[in-house]
């Protein structure tokens, strides 16, 4: 029987065999005592940890950037902090920062011309690796090399709204933004980094490329986390020490190992011979939890599996060009409502997560509060009625035909469409299922997976005619990212959202929102922007994908994070707190 799981849903027990041998101890690890027979003294072994994940990140720092897949994303957390942390439910907590600006403190400041001014104090004695000080200029110089627009970051928001960052002195950080934005105040990893500038400002004035492709984002990396950079073994495994002058304490993990382990089926080995501690997201498919939970995470092992909801939203995005949309019909939202409401949710979640997720309804996650507040009575309900939907196609102006499928009853065509996706994880059945559904249901459907040539192509990407499955993280801007139109581009041939929507009303309901600090107009705005967005269906929920962690016995602290603020699911944000018994 199927149970419906939320949040940190699944932790299975079992196990299989010790643990792996430690390594041996590192330059900058104390020697300790640990029990005594008269004068003598036993020393104690440094306690080490081995984490698993499948992609090798390309570098640390500023300028890089990574996709979900693979776990190369879990990485920087460990060996540099920011200004602003998530919490395990995505609440912003301060992190180098000793509060959250805001306007009730008067650090966060509205001025009448519109613009913004905040003013981050940062926490006292905060080291970098090399045991310099970080000072608030360090900041300062993260900002100014973000704002140049030689280098990759200067059109990125928050980075383009803001003007000029200042340290009055080397605890106090002071930032003008050139216009109302309502994150202002929790600048996350991604938004803002510190850089020493002590270290690295004569490779930023020797030019562009001396800076980017500079050893201090690599094997040189030098950051203020809980664990320093101790050897960067490529295409191997990175080795990483207990940071003594850690702000929140030294870790209790000493020596902590990542090994880059390259596909799935080589984490799943290394999961079930016990050769990793700890895997972080993302890696296991659905078909590895049903394989652990048989054997390595069985009952009474000691092992755990976790499975959580981790924020990423799978649905159905429509085509809404009308140059591109076959059939004309589907630009009719009685007639995508038809779609909704054809399709079955549950049995594509449960083939997909093997039960573990949870079906859609909007882009608001099942167990977030302000669905029984600034969304209550605004989500409509699309669940599966086949007889509601055949009354839709009707009013659409279409009838079944002699075989059954749905056919224009002026012009007698056929009404038939697609459903693109993506190779691998399970999308050949997850469109499989999908397409089945609209077959039955009288729509005559294609199967089409995107050719792993063209997965990066955006303007081809964007050319589907019909439907495309594609998932995205329930963030605070998702409104933004998914029904903003945005003008093509050099980098966006058709503009954006993928399927075109562009309806002006919703466009300037979230440009309002984009500049709305208070949080009750904020809501406001959200839930009108509900309103129209799921009457008109330019996307259809289908379910909420969900992570694992494997964590052997004996190993503390590692737990999933998911909220509205995550951006992909992030392991490692409490790595600090690890530990081993």
């Amino acid at each position: 029987m199927r149970t419906s799981l939320s949040l940190v849903t699944l932790l299975l027990l079992f196990a299989l065999g010790a643990c792996a041998p430690a390594p041996p101890p590192s330059r900058g690890e104390p020697a300790g005592a640990e029990g005594a027979t008269g004068n003598e003294q036993v020393a104690i072994s440094p306690k080490s940890l081995i984490v698993g994940v499948i992609a090798e990140p390309p570098a640390f720092g500023p300028f890089t950037t990574y996709t979900s897949g693979g776990g190369a994303h879990q990485l920087h957390e460990i060996a540099q902090r920011f200004l602003v942390t998530l919490d395990d439910h995505s609440q912003a907590q301060p992190d180098i920062a000793s509060a959250l600006p805001s306007l009730e403190s008067g650090t966060w400041t509205v001025l009448p011309d519109g613009t913004m001014q905040t003013t981050f104090k940062l926490r006292p004695n905060v080291y970098w690796h090399d045991g310099t000080p970080m000072h608030a200029d360090d900041w300062v110089f993260g900002w100014e090399i973000d704002k140049d627009a030689a280098l990759p970051n200067s059109a990125l928001v928050p980075i383009k709204y803001v003007d000029s960052v200042t340290a009055p002195d080397d605890s106090t950080l002071v930032m003008h933004w050139t216009q109302t934005y309502p994150y202002a105040n929790r600048l996350l990893r991604g938004d803002l980094e510190a850089v020493q500038r002590s270290r690295l400002e004569s490779a930023y004035q020797a030019g562009p490329d001396r800076l980017l492709n500079n050893p201090a984002w690599t094997t040189e990396f030098i950051g203020l986390g809980p664990f320093r950079l101790a050897q960067w073994s490529p295409g191997s495994q990175i080795r990483y020490e207990a940071f003594d002058r850690f702000y929140r304490g030294r870790p209790r993990i000493d020596v902590l190992t990542v090994r880059f382990l390259q596909d799935q089926n080589t984490l799943l080995s290394n999961i079930l011979s016990d050769a990793i501690d700890v895997y972080l997201p993302l890696g296991v498919t659905s078909q590895g939890v049903q394989t652990l939970q048989g054997s390595w995470a069985a009952p009474g092992t000691g092992n755990q599996l976790l499975v959580y909801l981790d924020g990423r939203l799978r649905f159905l995005e429509v085509q809404t060009r009308p140059d591109y949309v076959k059939p004309a019909a589907l630009s009719d939202p009685r007639v995508r409502a038809a779609i909704y409401r054809a399709v079955d949710r549950a049995p594509i979640m449960d083939a997909l997560t093997n039960g573990y997720g949870q079906v859609a309804d909007s882009w608001i996650l099942p167990d977030d509060p302000s669905r029984n507040t600034v969304f209550a009575g605004v989500i409509p309900d699309y669940s599966r009625n086949p007889t509601a939907a055949q009354q839709l196609m009707e009013q659409a102006g279409f009838r079944r035909g002699p075989d059954g499928g749905f056919v224009n009853t002026t012009t007698g065509e056929r009404f038939a469409t697609s459903v693109w996706n993506t190779p691998g994880s399970g999308g050949d059945q997850e469109s499989a299922i999908t397409a089945d559904q609209m077959r039955t249901f009288g729509i005559a459907t294609e199967e089409v997976l995107v050719p792993a040539s063209k997965l990066n192509d955006r303007e081809f990407r964007a050319q589907f005619p019909g439907l495309s499955v594609t998932s995205l993280t329930s963030t605070l801007e998702f409104e933004n990212g998914e029904f903003r139109y945005r003008e093509p581009t050099r980098t966006l041939p058709l503009g954006a959202p993928r399927g075109g929507y562009n309806n002006p009303q919703v466009n300037a309901l979230i440009d309002k929102l984009e500049g709305t600090v208070a949080e009750t107009d904020r809501s406001s705005l959200q839930r009108q922007i509900m309103q129209v967005v799921m009457q008109e269906l330019p996307i259809m929920p289908l379910y909420w994908n969900v992570e694992t962690m494997t964590i052997r016995k004996g190993v503390t602290g590692p737990a999933g994070r998911t909220g509205r603020n995550v951006t992909y699911p992030l392991a490692t944000w409490n790595i600090d707190t690890w530990d081993r018994t």
